[in-house]
């Protein structure tokens, strides 16, 4: 479930913001998500938090990399879980991105009754602009230039 994996992050107290769809519906409701996207602090002491988390859940490294490798490098997805069944994307800051400002201006809200942070309006919108700019596909393109275009009217 996607609280076990945001309760799994709180409990080991990771960095990160709720971005995409999710974040998107805090802001206007016009359309529905299904999976959960997180964006994750490319700190060291964040990925150390996060690979300790996912060694005790039995979740290996993709490649036989280590974690801590894997989590500190820059524009990072993996699926969580690793399977058909995927239910989060978890990502690394992308060029431009500057997660610890981003954070910083970052609002909190209720997921699930559980207390979690996404991006400001601006923030977001500008995530969404590179999200476009740097990815492959052409639905999430789409999804992510009507998105932009909704988040846009509010301000």
């Amino acid at each position: 479930m996607q609280t076990d994996l945001i309760r799994l992050l709180i409990n080991h107290r990771v960095v990160f913001l709720v971005i995409g769809g999710h974040a998107v519906l805090e802001y206007s409701n016009y359309r529905t998500t299904f999976d959960l996207d997180i964006l994750l602090s490319r700190s060291k002491g964040n990925a150390i938090k996060l690979a300790t988390a996912f060694e005790l859940n039995h979740w290996q490294a993709p490649n036989g990399k280590k974690w801590v490798d894997v989590l500190t490098q820059q524009g990072i997805r993996l699926a969580y879980p690793a399977d058909e069944n995927k239910e989060a994307d978890l990502l690394t800051p992308i060029d431009g991105i500057n997660f610890g400002k981003c954070y910083e201006k970052s609002i909190p809200v209720k997921f699930e009754k559980l207390e979690l942070r996404i991006p400001n309006l601006s923030d977001l919108i500008e995530m969404k602009k590179r999200s476009i700019v740097s990815g492959n596909d052409k639905n999430a393109k789409e999804k992510d230039a009507k998105d932009i275009t909704e988040l846009q009217k509010l301000i």
